[in-house]
């Protein structure tokens, strides 16, 4: 990933998902600047039971979501993506292809602004 300037960050970049979810891929630190934190994680524990914890900024790595289509399922070579948005909430569901990978990350825009608010990690 690399770094985008201020200035070329459209001023359009939160009127639709698909163009934050542009830059959101390009840049770490846009990236970061649109995460908020602490990021909260429900996950499975060794118990394999749901816990909820939570992430700082010096504990997350960037992360990328490829995507041609907004909406529409697409089929990597280890998991599937769908990305889908209900008005100022999106979430992208993620789906190993037989290996137990399961997540989805939510967003909300808030402020006017699109934001990662929490994953939900149930992956084996």
């Amino acid at each position: 990933m690399q770094a985008i300037t201020k200035e070329e960050i459209a001023q359009n970049v939160d009127l639709d998902f698909a163009t934050f979810l542009n830059y959101f891929n390009q840049d770490s630190q846009f990236q970061i600047s649109r995460v908020l934190f602490p990021l909260k994680i429900e996950k499975l524990n060794y118990d394999l039971e749901m816990i909820e914890t939570s992430i700082t900024e010096e504990e997350y790595s960037a992360r990328q979501f490829p995507f041609s289509k907004i909406e529409t399922k697409e089929i990597f070579q280890t998991y599937t993506q769908i990305i889908t948005i209900e008005s100022d909430t999106a979430t992208i569901a993620i789906e190993g292809i037989e290996n137990g990978l399961v997540a989805n990350y939510h967003f909300l825009k808030l402020n006017g602004k699109w934001k990662l608010t929490s994953i939900f990690d149930p992956s084996t």
